[in-house]
């Protein structure tokens, strides 16, 4: 039993010159769970980046839709300014009106 105590002394000292950091199996344990931590913290944190950008992409979707909606309003109405009802009373948007139902 010596002999091995001895061999891992050796072994130690041995590392201990070489600069090379020995660490006990606590030490281990104890970073390998702060690095579990470490990670399950980056984790939510990206999760909680992928639920805010989810939710500006679809406020600007909603927004770019009122704008476009907003724009067909405004080229039907300039349209009726520029071509008013013919003596039928069609007007000359009534082909385009189908594009808000959408």
């Amino acid at each position: 039993m010596e002999i091995k105590e001895a061999g891992y002394a050796k072994l130690w000292n041995y590392y201990e010159e070489k600069g090379v950091p020995i660490l006990s199996t606590t030490e281990t344990s104890q970073s390998g769970i702060k690095d579990e931590v470490d990670m399950k913290r980056n984790v939510s944190t990206l999760e909680e980046e992928l639920r805010d950008n989810k939710k500006k992409v679809k406020k600007g979707k909603e927004k770019y839709e009122k704008i476009f909606k907003f724009m067909i309003l405004k080229l039907l109405y300039s349209q009726n300014l520029l071509c008013p009802p013919d003596k039928d009373g069609v007007l000359a948007h009534d082909d385009m009106t189908d594009i808000l139902d959408q």
